[in-house]
């Protein structure tokens, strides 16, 4: 049986600039929702800092950005993985 994979990597989330954050998590849901692959990965680096502060607007984002995506595989029947990315 032939599984439908779909990969992205090295987000750097912080990087993004605040004004495209919103357009690239629709991209991404999009592509979910057009491709319908069977696992949705997040192959490292979701994030630049790993010193990300919980308190930090940055770090409740990512997490915002995170649960859209978990509910659109939930939706869609998609398993979502993230990869740890490389220390730097």
């Amino acid at each position: 049986m032939n599984k439908r994979i779909l990969i992205t990597a090295d987000i750097h989330y912080e990087r993004i600039p605040k004004d495209q954050r919103i357009s690239f998590l629709r991209y991404l849901i999009g592509s979910i929702d057009e491709f319908l692959p069977d696992v949705f990965i997040i192959a490292g680096d979701t994030v630049d800092n790993r010193n990300l502060r919980a308190e930090s607007d940055d770090f409740k984002e990512v997490v915002d950005f995170i649960n859209s995506i978990a509910d659109t595989c939930i939706r869609t029947g998609t398993t979502f993985i993230i990869l740890r990315g490389t220390p730097s």
